[in-house]
């Protein structure tokens, strides 16, 4: 990275059932040990049914955004009802509240 001038960089948790994941557990350990290089994004799976709970108890483990991998089932758009629970744990009643969020969607 610094070969490349680079000194920051976003690290995502992915959650895409059959298609793959990538542990959260993992990132956040990554960026831990590296915390001036590494800014931890959670993985969400935005068809699981506890999202609400499980944003806020991300944000309080030290997570600064979530990534979210949701149209490998059917096409989402950012508009649509299943995504509501991420964008109200993101909101109001987080953890993630006090600090800048970032949602990145892949849909």
């Amino acid at each position: 990275m610094e070969e490349s001038g680079i000194s920051r960089a976003v690290v995502m948790g992915r959650k895409a059932d059959e298609y793959g994941e990538v542990d959260n557990e993992d990132i956040l350990e990554l960026a831990r040990a590296y915390p001036q290089t590494f800014i931890p994004f959670a993985g969400l799976n935005p068809y699981d049914a506890d999202l609400p709970d499980r944003v806020d108890a991300l944000a309080r483990q030290g997570f600064r955004g979530v990534c979210l991998d949701g149209g490998w089932r059917r096409s989402l758009y950012y508009d649509d009802p299943l995504l509501e629970p991420i964008y109200t744990g993101c909101g109001t009643d987080s953890s993630f509240r006090s600090r800048r969020v970032f949602l990145w969607a892949r849909t």
